[in-house]
């Protein structure tokens, strides 16, 4: 944002920065466009939707979920590290109106595996 978006630049322009910034698969959603004002346009919508929509954040943690050690009964730090974890997910969850998830829904069911 504070690099592209608020340089004071022209949308054709700010896509060429844009471009110098990125690599990997945020670089090839992009790449593709020509330099336009609608390019930089759908440039920053697949970005966003690809990258840092809600539903990204909230997969990206659940996958954490998945991905997060057996806990020890011994090691309080693995479990204040749930605890956040489930704090954030909640929170995302909440925010996104997916209330649905919570209480006995997907997430619950996704904890429960961990025991």
């Amino acid at each position: 944002m504070a690099c592209v978006e608020k340089a004071p630049a022209t949308a054709e322009y700010k896509l060429l920065q844009l471009k110098k910034y990125l690599s990997g698969e945020a670089l090839t959603a992009v790449e593709s466009l020509e330099h336009s004002v609608e390019a930089y346009e759908v440039a920053k919508s697949r970005l966003e939707r690809k990258f840092c929509g809600q539903r990204h954040q909230i997969n990206f943690h659940l996958e954490e979920l998945d991905q997060f050690p057996p806990i020890c009964p011994e090691n309080s730090k693995d479990l204040d590290r749930l605890a956040d974890l489930l704090d954030v997910i909640v929170i995302n969850l909440k925010e996104a109106r997916r209330k649905e998830e919570l209480g006995n829904g997907s997430l619950y069911m996704k904890v429960q595996k961990k025991q």
